[in-house]
């Protein structure tokens, strides 16, 4: 507890705790309304985020809307506050690994990545031995045994694929608009 203060946001007249308050006689007949001022806990969360490819079209679209998401949570008075720090591994399965275990060595809260490969023993046994939060996103984990900590944000391509290729063959010309005998797509 701060104290008080003649406006709801703290930009009024302050008062500490159990200060005498002399009420104004000329203003008689008006309420007065004192806000209680508290300190929020300021919780600096900092979240590795492990991109494979970071210039790829969705890639891109995802880092500006996960950065809006958090600026947005940035500026609500919650007392929680959240630094994003963006890697990219352009495609290289090592490079990811060692960026990983940085954000691991450096202390880093929460982890979101978007592995290089989805079969990556070491990358997912190293994040699984930290105890970090993790999000894999947009490529599943193979052979990997989800923990309490753990979860996967995406779709399944063995799923999807049969289901667009089902309603393109529900197309009127079955996707081949230029009458080649091959689906055409852009």
């Amino acid at each position: 507890f701060l104290g008080w203060n003649s406006e709801k946001d703290g930009s009024g007249i302050s008062y500490s705790d159990q200060q005498l308050f002399t009420y104004d006689k000329t203003k008689a007949g008006e309420t007065i309304y004192l806000y209680a001022q508290w300190q929020q806990p300021n919780t600096l969360y900092h979240i590795g985020i492990a991109m494979n490819y970071a210039d790829e079209g969705f890639m891109m679209i995802y880092r500006q809307v996960i950065q809006a998401y958090y600026d947005d949570l940035n500026a609500q008075v919650s007392g929680n506050y959240y630094q994003l720090d963006f890697v990219d591994a352009r495609w290289d399965a090592d490079c990811q690994l060692s960026q990983v275990k940085d954000f691991i060595n450096q202390g880093y809260d929460a982890l979101i990545i978007q592995p290089v490969n989805s079969n990556s023993a070491a990358l997912f046994s190293e994040v699984d031995a930290s105890g970090l939060p993790v999000v894999y996103i947009n490529r599943v984990p193979t052979d990997y045994i989800y923990t309490d900590r753990s979860c996967y944000v995406g779709t399944d391509w063995r799923e999807i694929g049969p289901a667009q290729g089902e309603l393109v063959y529900q197309l009127h010309d079955h996707g081949d608009i230029n009458r080649d005998g091959k689906v055409s797509y852009v």
